[in-house]
């Protein structure tokens, strides 16, 4: 069985390919042990406290593969980055550190 070798496809096959990559969401949780850890606060512990950014990320790894790949990619993956960069970063929180960032506390400085 030969190996598959990508760039042996036509350039036309190869941009659909990078059309398909898809824009993934990643999610980054910071709870009240990092609140420890960055600071010599002790947050109460009967509160739940967990803040997560969700953001979202193409995969631009590809683009380091070879330098064909990105003059093919980089104009297509270029639209995408646009399209992400006017998407407002969203943050989840629990009660307690929605009721934490707000006051006099360093959840917020962990950011």
């Amino acid at each position: 069985l030969e190996p598959f070798r990508f760039l042996d496809l036509p350039p036309e096959l190869r941009c659909m390919v990078y059309e398909e990559l898809e824009i993934a969401t990643r999610r980054h949780v910071l709870s009240d042990v990092d609140v420890r850890e960055a600071s010599s606060w002790e947050p109460p512990q009967a509160v739940d406290l967990a803040m997560t950014l969700v953001r979202k990320s193409i995969p631009v790894a590809i683009l380091r593969t070879c330098r064909i790949i990105n003059e093919e990619a980089t104009p297509l993956l270029a639209r995408k980055l646009r399209h992400l960069e006017k998407m407002p970063l969203c943050f989840q929180l629990s009660y307690g550190a929605a009721a934490l960032i707000t006051g006099e506390y360093p959840f917020l400085e962990c950011l």
